[in-house]
C-alpha cells in the first residue's frame, strides 16, 4: 500500500540537505515550502547550521522529536540510503529523493539497494533524479521549480523535470490549473500506474497528463487505464523514446518489425489513452478536455469567415471517426435568406471575411438550437474590417449553450488578446484549425471508447499445454534458443492452430519411406538450429514430385552446406505443399521485456519486412481488437474481396490471433513466435501454419 497521503498533503515535513548556500537545490526546496504557504510543520536538516531561513536546523533525523510525514533528500546519491534507514527508524514512511547520480549515470547498485529498502521499510519513495512534487491546493510545493500553479483539476507526471518546469511556465498562457504535478524521475519504488491509480480515486483529479519513457506492464496499465475511464478521466500520454535498438538483434520477422514503438501505440489504443505526439498535443488537449462536458459528439458545425481555412479543417477529420453535421432544412432555409448570396451553406459555412461579429452570432443562435449539431467550431482571420474582440466575446456567449466548443483565432498580434479572453472564459482557442480538428478528434475518440476497455483476454478451451510444457522443457535441458520447425509446429497444434501435414527425416531414405502420407506436391526445409531463415540460403525446396524427391533432398543439403557450411543439419522437413487459391499473411508474436507479450498480423511471404503492412496489439486483447487490428491493415481491402472476388476467412485470421496471445500468455519461456507465412483461405475455409518458427528465454 502506497503512503500517498504523505506525500501529497504532509502535516510534517524534513528536508534533510537543505543548503545554507543560495541557489542550491536543497536551500530552494527550504525557501518554496516557505514562500507557497504550506501550513504544515518544516524542518530543515543539516549539521552545519542551527537556522535556515528563520526556522531551527536539526543536525540529523534523529533531534526531530515530532512525527515527520514526508522526508524529502537532497544529498550526494552515496548518503541517501542511510538517511532512508533513519527515517525508516523513526517510522517516516514517505520520502522525495531529489539527489541525482543513481541509475542514470550508471549506478545501479546504489539505486537497488535504496529500492530494497524502501520495500523492506514500506517507504513510497518519488524519485531519485526528481524535481519534486507540487499540490496547489494546500501551497506545498515540495519541489526546486519556481511554481505559479493555479489549482484545478489536471494532474500531471513526468519522467521528465524539465518538461515539468517547461509545462508550469506555460500553464498560466492557457489558463490551466493543477490539482497535482509530479516529477518521478527513475520512479524507483513508485511508478507511473501506482500513481495513476491513486488519482483516479482522488476527488480534486479530473484529467492526467502523463510523460514517460517507459511502461513495466501492459496488464497493469490497461487496468488503471479502465480504472480512469470508467470514472471519466481522461488520460493523455506522450511517450518519449523508440525501441529500435532492441529490435536491431531481433533475429525472427516479427521482433525486427516490432521495433518502432509499435508496442506503446497498440497498448494506448487498447487502453483508450489520448497520445500526443508532440508537448503543444498535451495543451492543446488539456485545453479541450478541461472546457468541455464529457458528454458523447459526433456532430461537428465549422462556421468560418474564410474559405481557405474552412478546407483545411474538414481535410483534419478525413479518416476520423468525427462526421461533419447536416444542418437542419429549416436552418439552412433561414441562413440562405440572411445570410449575403455568395455565402455558402454547405458545412463548413463560409460567412465570408467582412463578417462581423453579428454575422457570427446570427449563426451561432440557429446552431445552438439545431439537434442535428452537437460540437461547434468557430474559425476567425482578422480581415480590415473584422471586429476581432467583439466576435471572440460572442464566442464566449456560446458557453452557455450544452454544444461542444472550440475556436480557431489566427494571426499573432491582431487576435492574441482574443485567444487570451477565450481562455480566461474557459473556451479551448487554437491559432491553426488542423490543431483544433486533432483536439476534437481525440476527445470524440476519447468519449466514443471508453467503456470498451477488456482487462482480460479472451480465452480458448482444450489446448494440450502439457504438450508445449514437455516441448519447452525437452529444450530447455538441450539449451536450445529456438524449437526446431517440427516442435513448433507441434507448439501451435496444441493450441488448435492448423498447421501443414508435415514429417521430420534424417535422410533421403527416411523422406521416401514417409513421402506415401503425402499429396503429390511437396516442399523440403532444412532443420537446422544454426539457419533461422531457410530460403536466403537455399535451405527451401518448393513444388516438388515425388518422383524426384532423392534428387532434391541432395540439391537442399548442397545447397545449405555450401553456404552455411558452419552449421549443423538436424535433417530436413517434409511437407505438403499448398496450392489452393490462398493469401499469404503473417501472424507473429515477441515478449517486450517490460510490457509483456505483443501480437503481430500482415501481409507476409518474403515482402513482409519490404511492404511491412502490419498491425500490433498487446495482451490481453479481445477478438474485437484482433479484428480491429486486420481491418486497419492495407491488405483488408484484398481479405475483403475485390472486383467480385471471393472474400478470405478473417474470422478464422482473428482466431488464430487470440490463439497466439493465449499461448504467449500461458508459456513465459516463449520469447517470439513467427509464423509466415500463413495461408489464409477463402471465407468459411479457414487458415494453415505453412512455415513457423518459437524462440524461447534459454540462453545457451
Amino acid at each position: 500500500m502506497k503512503n500517498f497521503s504523505k506525500i501529497f498533503n504532509p502535516k510534517s515535513i524534513a528536508v534533510v540537505g537543505a543548503s545554507t548556500k543560495k541557489n542550491r537545490v536543497g536551500s530552494d526546496i527550504l525557501k518554496n515550502l516557505i514562500n507557497d504557504g504550506f501550513s504544515g510543520k518544516i524542518y530543515p536538516v543539516n549539521p552545519k547550521a542551527n537556522r535556515l531561513m528563520g526556522l531551527k536546523c536539526y543536525s540529523n533525523l534523529d533531534e526531530i522529536k515530532e512525527n515527520v510525514d514526508l522526508m524529502i533528500i537532497a544529498i550526494p546519491a552515496e548518503k541517501v540510503a542511510n538517511i532512508l534507514k533513519q527515517g525508516a527508524k523513526l517510522n517516516i514512511k514517505a520520502a522525495i529523493v531529489v539527489s541525482a547520480g543513481f541509475k542514470e549515470v550508471g549506478n545501479v547498485a546504489l539505486e537497488e539497494e535504496i529500492k530494497d529498502i524502501c520495500y523492506q521499510k514500506d517507504i513510497s519513495l518519488i524519485g531519485p533524479n526528481c524535481l519534486g512534487v507540487i499540490n496547489p491546493a494546500n501551497n506545498l510545493n515540495a519541489s526546486f521549480a519556481s511554481a505559479d500553479l493555479s489549482v484545478g483539476n489536471i494532474a500531471l507526471i513526468s519522467q521528465s523535470g524539465a518538461l515539468c518546469t517547461a509545462m508550469i511556465d506555460l500553464a498560466k498562457h492557457y489558463n490551466l490549473g493543477f490539482s497535482k504535478f509530479i516529477s518521478i524521475g527513475n520512479k524507483t519504488s513508485v511508478e507511473e500506474v501506482d500513481l495513476l491509480n491513486y488519482l483516479a480515486d482522488d476527488k480534486q483529479t479530473d484529467i492526467i497528463a502523463l510523460y514517460t519513457e517507459q511502461l513495466s506492464s501492459s496488464v497493469d496499465f490497461i487496468k488503471v487505464a479502465k480504472k480512469l475511464s470508467d470514472k471519466n478521466k481522461p488520460l493523455i500520454v506522450l511517450k518519449g523514446g523508440s525501441s529500435e535498438e532492441g529490435s536491431g538483434a531481433s533475429a525472427s520477422h516479427t521482433g525486427a518489425l516490432a521495433g518502432d514503438n509499435n508496442a506503446y501505440k497498440a497498448l494506448f489504443k487498447q487502453a483508450n489513452v489520448i497520445q500526443a505526439e508532440k508537448i503543444s498535443d498535451i495543451f492543446a488537449y488539456l485545453q479541450i478536455l478541461k472546457n468541455n462536458n464529457f458528454e458523447n459528439f459526433s456532430k461537428l458545425a465549422i462556421v468560418s469567415n474564410a474559405g481557405g481555412p474552412g478546407v483545411l479543417a474538414v481535410d483534419g477529420l478525413k479518416n476520423s471517426s468525427l462526421p461533419l453535421a447536416i444542418l437542419s432544412s429549416n436552418n439552412l432555409k433561414e441562413l440562405s435568406q440572411e445570410l449575403p448570396f455568395s455565402a455558402s451553406l454547405a458545412n463548413p459555412i463560409d460567412i465570408l471575411g467582412d463578417a462581423s461579429a453579428d454575422r457570427y452570432k446570427l449563426v451561432f443562435d440557429k446552431l445552438i438550437n439545431d439537434k442535428k449539431v452537437d460540437s461547434i467550431l468557430v474559425i476567425f482571420t482578422p480581415q480590415s474590417m473584422s471586429e476581432v474582440e467583439k466576435t471572440a466575446q460572442t464566442v464566449v456567449d456560446l458557453k452557455k449553450s450544452n454544444k461542444k466548443i472550440a475556436a480557431v483565432f489566427m494571426g499573432h498580434k491582431l487576435t492574441k488578446k482574443s485567444r487570451e479572453l477565450l481562455r480566461q472564459k474557459n473556451i479551448a482557442c487554437y491559432a491553426y484549425p488542423e490543431t483544433a480538428t486533432n483536439s476534437l478528434i481525440a476527445f470524440s475518440t476519447w468519449l466514443k471508447n471508453r467503456k470498451k476497455i477488456k482487462i482480460k483476454s479472451e480465452t480458448i478451451n482444450k489446448v494440450n499445454t502439457k504438450l508445449v510444457q514437455n516441448i519447452l522443457e525437452n529444450a530447455k535441458l538441450q539449451e536450445l534458443e529456438a524449437l526446431s520447425e517440427d516442435q513448433a509446429f507441434k507448439v501451435l497444434s496444441a493450441y488448435n492452430i492448423k498447421v501443414v501435414k508435415n514429417q521430420l527425416a534424417k535422410s533421403a531414405v527416411g523422406l521416401n519411406k514417409e513421402m506415401k502420407k503425402f499429396p503429390s506436391k511437396l516442399v523440403l526445409k532444412i532443420v537446422s538450429g544454426d539457419i533461422l531463415h531457410k530460403s536466403e540460403v537455399g535451405g527451401v525446396k518448393l513444388d516438388i514430385d515425388k518422383k524426384d524427391l532423392s534428387k532434391s533432398y541432395n540439391n537442399l543439403i548442397k545447397d545449405v552446406k555450401n553456404n552455411r557450411p558452419d552449421a549443423e543439419i538436424s535433417g530436413v522437413l517434409l511437407t505438403e505443399m499448398i496450392k489452393t487459391d490462398n493469401l499469404e499473411m503473417i501472424i507473429g508474436a515477441v515478449r517486450d521485456p517490460l510490457l509483456g507479450p505483443m501480437i503481430m498480423v500482415g501481409l507476409g511471404g518474403i515482402y513482409v519486412e519490404v511492404l511491412q503492412d502490419k498491425a500490433f496489439a498487446v495482451e490481453p486483447f479481445s477478438k474485437a481488437t484482433a479484428y480491429e487490428m486486420i481491418n486497419s491493415l492495407k491488405t483488408v481491402k484484398i481479405l475483403d474481396g475485390i472486383r467480385g472476388k471471393e472474400a478470405y476467412d478473417k474470422e478464422a485470421l482473428a482466431d488464430c490471433l487470440l490463439k497466439v496471445g493465449n499461448l504467449m500468455h500461458d508459456f513465459y519461456d516463449i520469447k517470439e513466435i513467427d509464423i509466415n507465412p500463413i495461408a489464409l483461405f477463402k471465407k468459411g475455409k479457414g487458415c494453415k501454419a505453412l512455415d513457423a518458427r518459437i524462440l524461447i528465454n534459454y540462453g545457451k
